[in-house]
């Protein structure tokens, strides 16, 4: 079964202390890219996230979680960092208008500038690492979903190529027969063999199909196989000049480029 590259997950917790809200979301990504964002972000919490959430079989896709965390009654430490903030008073020494204006809110809304951590995270660490447990769950299910879904549309469409992949090989079959590949003459470059063709095609959605029925990540791997298949049906259309056999080769390379399409969703 697939799973798919898109979901959503939400959820949030209400202690004595305060209240925690996470918000998990995932779009497609060439590999696996975690982002997190929230106030107070200790190190050692986005080690501990990053580790829960690859528990969870995640290989591929980019993930953002952003974290709400409010405290009652919290103390903080705060640090500031002075280089930046030297540099940002002496160029506001030169603009005496802007000096005036500003203040020490548009100060802390300056990334990088004023950073604020909690002097005891312990009580909020389980609270939050269920939370984000809770969510990242949710967000598997909309994944999962998404797969079975994929999963449904590619089945039938990999049916439909190896029904004209078979319709291709009578075809082909059927003019080898009637001698339409012995011509040799020079005027005569578009009736080319194309059995090699056949028998690769039918071993690329063979192949396909066993991909299909693997476990763990595959999106890239059948991208990659109906990318020859794609190229079987091309190397039809400009080796022969047949009604039958380009019709055939035009739908296989139509399935081919829809099958592209719908597994760039896949893990």
């Amino acid at each position: 079964m697939f799973s798919g590259m898109t979901g959503f997950g939400t959820v949030q917790v209400e202690e004595e202390w305060g209240t925690v809200r996470v918000e998990v979301r995932s779009w497609n990504g060439k590999g696996l890219d975690i982002s997190i964002r929230g106030p107070f972000l200790l190190p050692e919490w986005e080690y501990v996230l990053r580790q829960e959430i690859k528990a969870f079989g995640i290989y591929r896709g980019t993930i953002r979680v952003d974290l709400f965390v409010q405290v009652r009654n919290a103390e903080y430490e705060v640090v500031v960092n002075k280089g930046l903030m030297s540099s940002l008073l002496e160029g506001l020494s030169e603009y005496p208008q802007l000096n005036e204006k500003f203040s020490i809110y548009d100060a802390v809304k300056i990334p990088g500038l004023v950073q604020y951590y909690l002097k005891d995270p312990s009580r909020i660490t389980p609270s939050l690492l269920g939370a984000v447990r809770q969510a990242v769950k949710s967000l598997m299910d909309m994944r999962k979903k998404e797969g079975r879904e994929i999963f449904q549309l590619v089945q039938s469409l990999v049916k439909e190529s190896a029904d004209l992949s078979r319709k291709i090989e009578e075809r082909v079959h059927d003019l080898d027969k009637a001698g339409f590949f012995d011509i040799r003459e020079e005027t005569s470059s578009f009736r080319k063999d194309v059995h090699e063709e056949v028998k690769r095609l039918k071993m690329n959605i063979k192949i396909f199909r066993n991909k299909m029925r693997e476990k763990g990540p595959k999106g890239k791997a059948m991208d990659f196989i109906a990318q020859e298949i794609l190229r079987e049906a091309n190397t039809f259309l400009a080796k022969i000049v047949d009604a039958e056999l380009s019709g055939y080769a035009l739908a296989l390379k139509l399935r081919a480029d829809r099958i592209r399409e719908v597994v760039q969703n896949v893990e």
